[in-house]
């Protein structure tokens, strides 16, 4: 029994089958898609690619063009939200005390008289 590599045309998988299910249908193991294999002696030929439609004026536009950009990614936690707006809060206060003592320092120790 001869195992015969063979390409899925769904998923371009390749896997070996053996050469005694030659004209039968297999199941892909990489995309599950019923898939008939080839009969025995017959060599597989790829697909000839479709012509060109002939241009007739200047090329249209890609069709998502001006459409609005759908956000895939998912909406950040509360918990997520929150954390970060405590880092917020804390680096704008720390920043504050910081630019205070600064001046202290440029000053100097106010003296009463």
């Amino acid at each position: 029994m001869a195992a015969v590599s063979f390409t899925c045309p769904r998923c371009c998988g390749v896997f070996q089958v053996a050469s005694t299910l030659a004209g039968q249908q297999v199941a892909c193991p990489h995309c599950r898609s019923l898939v008939t294999l080839p009969a025995a002696g017959t060599a597989a030929r790829p697909l000839p690619l479709p012509a060109p439609p002939p241009s007739s004026g200047p090329p249209s536009p890609p069709a998502n063009v001006g459409r609005a950009v759908i956000d895939v990614r998912p909406p950040r936690s509360r918990a997520r939200r929150r954390l970060l707006r405590n880092l917020l809060l804390w680096g704008f206060g720390l920043g504050i005390i910081g630019l205070v003592m600064a001046i202290l320092l440029i000053v100097g120790p106010v003296r009463k008289k």
